[in-house]
């Protein structure tokens, strides 16, 4: 997600029709070629219905912000209705 600017952001909140994935939301000034050069900004999650996560960004401003899926849930499929940065 490009916020247009850089901000810190407090949180990311998403709306799925798919509950019971794992997710982990990292950010970026740029867009990395890799995982590698995106920084996490928490833990993994168990994500339900209506989620957010809290991001703990330590006061840095980020342009790029990515949700990562780290596990499907049991149908294999993961769907995001919503997704909101939060300031």
């Amino acid at each position: 997600m490009d916020a247009g600017k850089q901000l810190a952001a407090r949180g990311l909140a998403l709306v799925t029709a798919t509950p019971g994935f794992k997710a982990r939301v990292y950010a970026s000034e740029t867009v990395p070629a890799s995982i590698n050069g995106w920084a996490p900004l928490g833990p993994v999650e168990n994500v339900e219905q209506d989620h957010t996560f809290r991001l703990k960004t330590k006061g840095r401003k980020f342009r790029n912000y990515l949700l990562w899926i780290t596990e499907l849930p049991e149908q294999n499929k993961a769907e995001i209705q919503e997704l909101s940065l939060l300031k």
